[in-house]
């Protein structure tokens, strides 16, 4: 029974992340359509940045930092490294195609690189952490609080932005 309300609070806690993965991807912490940047492009050139700043560079680093919980969370669910792999690929081909289609922003191969080595990252930060706990239960009960903790934390800013939207 206790493994089974835990399985659930993961169940609860992982669709809580992709519904703010895709809060923050697709819409760009906006709750309008009409107020996302309106823009078709699409880059097949890892790394290439037209005008580079810092801001094309420190997106690249946030986009591996939103996808290191993916790769925790599937390794959670004991799904193996390559299909992890391979799923944290597939979601951001799948996010990069939905911003090309409904033009909520530029389709980015740069984007598709960051965010799978962001699910890489989170892989073997789970697999250090069992390395050093040697307990995958303990490991797991980690970062369920870490979960619990993160995810409040961005319910409470999206409630936040929302109510500001509406006043």
């Amino acid at each position: 029974m206790k493994k089974s309300k835990s399985n659930i609070w993961l169940k609860t806690l992982f669709s809580i992340y992709i519904i703010l993965l895709i809060w923050i991807i697709l819409f760009r912490l906006n709750f309008s359509i009409s107020s996302i940047h309106r823009i078709r492009e699409i880059n097949l050139i890892p790394f290439y940045y037209e005008n580079v700043y810092e801001g094309e560079i420190f997106e690249a680093i946030l986009n591996v930092l939103i996808f290191l919980p993916f790769g925790i969370y599937l390794k959670m669910f004991g799904i193996i490294n390559k299909k992890a792999i391979l799923s944290g690929f597939v979601i951001s081909c799948l996010f990069e195609l939905f911003q090309f289609i409904f033009e909520f922003g530029a389709s980015d191969i740069t984007d598709i690189i960051t965010n799978t080595l962001g699910t890489i990252c989170g892989i073997y930060l789970y697999s250090l952490f069992c390395k050093i706990f040697k307990d995958n239960d303990k490991v797991n009960k980690i970062f369920k609080i870490i979960a619990t903790i993160m995810s409040t934390i961005m319910m409470t800013l999206f409630l936040f932005l929302l109510i500001n939207s509406i006043i």
